[in-house]
């Protein structure tokens, strides 16, 4: 919780600034700061609910920024200190807030220490989100082809919908409005860049970016 004199800090800053604010602008936007957080307080206790009777498993120290759209018929495992934003004016994009729809033969998992914002899930086999994972805000992960890709399969609802599962490894970041399709391993400590489609698997610390994803070069260690 922030102290008064932490706002006080910052209004002088802004007062002194090139654009500065008046006590009466800064009073209105301490009051909707203050209301925002009770909104959001309310909407988190109502996702981690929501959570729970679909049947989720949460870990210790999960926290979740607003609200979520959820439909599960499988398995949502949720390990400790996860963090989920789900917000609808995100400033990194992704203003449809966080979509989880898992399928009945769908497991999601989201290891210890992973996060993501606004990102839809599509999980109809399995999606894992490793150790230290992050996924960027407007991702779409979608594990399967949704529908039949023959046309006359589609129009008779025939044949089966194409799966594969989704990995993205430990310390993996995906770079916001990105889609990871069905079959795909993001390899530990890579990096996809922002708007990429990635459809084959990409090796451990690397950076691919583009549509559809190429390599673009490796990332060493730091000397």
């Amino acid at each position: 919780m922030k102290s008064i004199f932490y706002y006080l800090r910052r209004f002088n800053e802004r007062a002194k600034s090139e654009y500065p604010i008046s006590l009466t602008q800064a009073i209105l936007i301490f009051i909707v700061n203050k209301l925002e957080r009770i909104f959001y307080a309310f909407t988190t206790l109502y996702g981690k609910i929501k959570l729970i009777l679909w049947g989720a498993s949460i870990g210790r120290n999960f926290k979740l920024h607003g609200s979520l759209v959820l439909n599960n018929y499988g398995r949502i495992i949720i390990e400790d200190n996860v963090r989920i934003n789900s917000v609808h004016y995100y400033v990194g994009g992704g203003n449809q807030g966080t979509i989880l729809r898992i399928g009945a033969q769908g497991t999601f998992i989201m290891k210890d220490g992973s996060g993501m914002t606004n990102t839809a899930v599509h999980c109809f086999n399995s999606i894992t989100i490793c150790e230290g994972a992050m996924i960027g805000g407007g991702c779409l992960l979608m594990d399967n082809d949704f529908h039949q890709t023959n046309t006359f399969n589609r129009i008779t609802k025939s044949g089966n919908i194409s799966n594969a599962p989704i990995v993205i490894g430990k310390n993996a970041f995906i770079g916001g409005m990105s889609i990871i399709r069905r079959g795909v391993t993001i390899g530990e400590g890579s990096v996809i860049g922002t708007g990429s489609l990635v459809t084959k698997s990409v090796p451990p610390y690397e950076i691919w970016a583009g549509v559809p994803a190429k390599f673009i070069k490796k990332i060493e260690r730091d000397s």
